[in-house]
């Protein structure tokens, strides 16, 4: 069978995956052969996106947020760093710089609010994300799906359907939630994931398009995250570097004197 190849420096693209064979006359060595192929397309998209994510280890970018929730709805300019595999920085962008910060070195959240010169700081929990960035997320899902990759998981051994022009694989992840990978059949993009329980509570979707090379590998520029709540949040990134240097000291806030504390887990 043809199999899937490492990134093309000129085109990006990758030769389809062919169908899982079904032909041969014995219906015990197609079931064998139709196992072998889906397991041969689970590996290669695995080490595929390995490869991405690693080379998107370090990541920084420029983006517009549009975000409509249940209960409002905004728009800012933002800066966002991140270092895997789940440290995130994002700055809400003002006319004259930084406005608004959160951070979190995987640790600890914080959120400084420069106008009312308040640091919030509390535990990275699901619920802090929420309360100060207004996406119900981990901070390690946030900081996989802002770089357009899914979650951490063993995608090798993942189950293989196809989708389409492409491949869906189903697998799970860490906290025990089932996820779902759709790649494209020709690029081997990640174009979309689902994360879900078992009854398909607190689902979360992200979409992937707008995808174009940074530094030789192929990245995601639009991210559109669907919330269990019923919020949607869309980035565009309009600049992105990749492989770049980041101090573990971007993801501590030490805000100027005169600022107030206040405990997140305290404050409610």
């Amino acid at each position: 069978m043809a199999s899937l190849r490492r990134d093309d420096a000129r085109t990006g693209r990758y030769p389809s995956v062919p169908p899982v064979a079904t032909s041969p006359s014995s219906p015990s060595v197609a079931a064998t052969g139709a196992a072998n192929e889906r397991s041969a397309v689970a590996s290669r998209l695995a080490a595929i996106t390995a490869r991405r994510a690693q080379a998107l280890k370090t990541f920084r970018a420029q983006a517009r947020l549009t975000y409509e929730g249940p209960r409002d709805k905004f728009k800012s300019s933002q800066m966002i760093v991140i270092k895997s595999p789940n440290r995130v920085r994002i700055d809400i962008m003002g006319p004259f710089g930084p406005s608004y910060t959160v951070a979190s070195d995987g640790l600890e959240l914080t959120a400084y609010d420069r106008g009312e010169k308040v640091l919030y700081i509390g535990k990275p929990s699901v619920e802090n994300v929420q309360r100060y960035i207004r996406v119900r997320l981990g901070v390690g899902m946030l900081a996989w799906l802002l770089r357009g990759l899914p979650p951490e998981a063993d995608l090798s051994s993942a189950g293989v359907n196809r989708w389409d022009d492409g491949w869906v694989l189903r697998t799970t992840v860490k906290s025990g939630r089932t996820m779902w990978v759709r790649f494209d059949g020709e690029t081997a993009d990640v174009v979309y994931v689902k994360v879900a329980g078992s009854g398909g509570e607190g689902a979360v979707e992200a979409y992937f398009s707008r995808f174009r090379r940074v530094g030789g590998v192929r990245a995601a520029h639009a991210v559109e995250v669907h919330l269990a709540d019923g919020g949607r949040a869309k980035l565009v990134y309009e600049k992105i570097w990749r492989d770049v240097e980041i101090s573990d000291a971007a993801f501590r806030i030490d805000p100027a004197k005169g600022v107030r504390y206040v405990d997140m887990d305290e404050s409610g």
